[in-house]
């Protein structure tokens, strides 16, 4: 049995190296594809965007939930990592053949022409290097370090080729090539650390149709709640794309872009917190009603705040990133960006059904968002474009939001959230009304917001103060 106090050090040793290597990821992504948008403008960067989700939707399939599952059988069982890595490897390989073949005759459709046709094709070979991307091996040992450190290496390549190689829209083909260039350099330091780690296992490398069969069949349960995240995310780029494409496409992906990386902290929100949420289930309900309506007061202040704000500056937001041809996605920007608190609220209801075990219901919630947000997308962008396609995707976390919360009522209990989200958005628009009225400089006019809407929230909350520092002693374990 391993000392506890070293596994509690190891999982905030691997947390710290893995949420530092993503800021920066994060952050070299972000100034790639800027630095990209203001290069190829609206229409060619919509294009960008556009094969860039076919790729994503398609490297999901290509992973099918193995690298999970494969992470989770080693951490449990490593003796048996060598006949596993091979399995593993072989049917991802397998997946990426046939994903690159359905990839290329997807991009015959009639109203994807070049520059798209070419992208799609180059991309569509990047997959060949997703097997050896085997983070999942380390991530079952419990080394993230090189997780990190691979990840770090793939986007600084990616972020230095973009940048010393892109000089105008006619280089448009080179990005999924850099793309793929930085792909092989994180493999390969990957597989060269991995051969030397665990070079005492034997690596069997003949074909066991059963044995990858009863894989497959095991990870792809894994797989598919991605599959269905990625399909309410990205869905509305594939038929703007199809059936609009042009300008609006490259509106619609700009504002886009800047709202999926903001959402990676509300997933890293809940990835710390959801070990408490698992703790608290083997506790009576009013301390799981106590954990969730702290954790929703602080969580919803935050989200409404800055939501409100990116609201407002929107335009000088979208410029600012992206430059003047760019504008117009800022009326698209300041309505997508409520995604994020509305996630921030329905998050809590999702991840607390996963603590209970109830992660069946958690996906049957993410289903029934997906399709609701399948069915507005073909009412409204037609006729809105990617205003149809924002409220797309709010009506859909708000319908997973009441499914997720339903489903908690009927499982775990009562648990509310009216009582906690009332005060923020009264808050909000107190906040709102004295930056729109005031007749000072957007910065004076925040700078006074701030002041009232913080007062507004201690005099609201008046133990606030001591519920934080109970709340987040109770999650420093993780």
């Amino acid at each position: 049995m391993s000392n506890p106090i070293s596994n509690i050090s190891r999982l905030s040793y691997n947390y710290l190296a893995l949420s530092g290597a993503e800021f920066v990821s994060k952050a070299l992504t972000a100034v790639a594809f800027a630095f990209m948008a203001r290069i190829f403008g609206p229409e060619l960067y919509g294009q960008l965007e556009f094969s860039i989700a076919i790729l994503f939707l398609f490297s999901l399939f290509v992973d099918s939930g193995l690298g999970s599952y494969g992470a989770r059988e080693i951490a449990k069982n490593r003796e048996n990592f060598g006949q596993l890595f091979v399995t593993v490897f072989s049917l991802r390989f397998f997946l990426a053949t046939i994903a690159v073949l359905i990839m290329n005759f997807f991009a015959l459709h009639p109203s994807i022409e070049y520059p798209t046709r070419i992208l799609v094709f180059y991309y569509s070979l990047t997959l060949f290097g997703l097997p050896f991307l085997t983070q999942w091996v380390f991530q079952g040992h419990d080394q993230m370090v090189p997780v990190a450190i691979s990840s770090l290496i793939r986007w600084s390549i990616f972020f230095g080729g973009v940048l010393f190689f892109i000089k105008d829209g006619t280089m448009i083909w080179a990005v999924p090539v850099i793309e793929g260039i930085a792909i092989l350099f994180a493999g390969a330091f990957l597989n060269s650390l991995l051969l030397r780690r665990f070079r005492n296992f034997i690596f069997d490398w003949k074909i066991h149709p059963k044995q990858f069969v009863l894989v497959w069949k095991r990870a792809i349960p894994i797989g598919a709640s991605e599959i269905v995240w990625a399909i309410r995310v990205f869905f509305a780029t594939l038929i703007l794309g199809l059936f609009i494409g042009g300008i609006q496409l490259g509106w619609f992906t700009s504002a886009h872009r800047i709202v999926i990386a903001l959402h990676a902290f509300v997933w890293l929100y809940f990835y710390n917190i959801f070990p408490s949420l698992a703790r608290a289930s083997q506790s009576p309900l009013n301390y799981v009603q106590n954990l969730i309506k702290v954790s929703m007061r602080i969580t919803t202040w935050i989200g409404v705040y800055f939501t409100i704000i990116a609201s407002i500056f929107a335009l000088i937001i979208i410029q600012f990133i992206y430059g003047r041809e760019f504008a117009q996605s800022a009326g698209i920007f300041g309505l997508m960006i409520w995604i994020i608190p509305l996630s921030l609220i329905s998050g809590h209801y999702r991840f607390l059904l996963i603590g209970y075990g109830h992660q069946v219901l958690e996906f049957i919630s993410s289903v029934i968002g997906a399709i609701v947000n399948v069915f507005i997308i073909f009412l409204l962008v037609p006729v809105l474009g990617g205003i149809g396609a924002s409220w797309s995707l709010i009506i859909s976390e708000i319908v997973i939001w009441i499914t997720a919360y339903y489903f908690v009522r009927r499982k775990i209990g009562y648990i509310s959230f009216t009582t906690e989200i009332w005060r923020p958005i009264l808050g909000g628009i107190i906040m709102f009304i004295i930056i729109s009225v005031l007749p000072v400089s957007a910065w004076i006019g925040i700078f006074t917001a701030t002041i009232i809407y913080g007062v507004f929230f201690f005099v609201s909350n008046p133990k606030v103060v001591s519920q934080i520092r109970t709340f987040t002693s109770r999650n420093a374990v993780i």
